[in-house]
């Protein structure tokens, strides 16, 4: 009833606050510089999975950021590969719902595993799928 609507509302907001206050860095992934673009995703880290957030918000973050983290798999510096790969993991068992990402993850794990020179975060995925 109510306290379920009012309850997803709270996450809605929460979720939404989280996702303002990371745009900065989110906008910055895409940026020239390769320490700009780790400190980036270590923030998104940091203000997402590393926080004691409800299940629900990670969820709504997770769909939120789940583009731009899957872009940051194929990121020329190894060290941004394996942040957005570690954080795509805690995310997907910080969520009570995983496979809702699942139609968005799986041609890129595809796609990256079909790839020769398989790199460790693609790996380091798979395992976690």
């Amino acid at each position: 009833g109510m306290a379920v609507v009012e309850g997803e509302m709270a996450e809605a907001e929460q979720a939404a606050t989280v996702c303002q206050a990371l745009s900065r860095h989110i906008n910055c992934l895409g940026n020239e510089s390769k320490s700009s673009r780790r400190r980036a995703l270590e923030c998104i880290r940091a203000g997402t999975v590393e926080q004691p957030l409800p299940s629900g918000v990670q969820q709504r973050l997770l769909a939120s950021l789940l583009r731009p983290l899957l872009g940051s798999l194929s990121d020329p510096a190894e060290r941004c590969r394996e942040l957005a790969a570690l954080t795509l993991a805690d995310f997907l068992r910080a969520v009570p719902r995983p496979h809702e990402a699942l139609p968005q993850l799986i041609p890129t794990a595809v796609q990256r595993l079909g790839q020769q020179d398989l790199t460790e975060p693609a790996e380091e995925l798979r395992l976690v799928l």
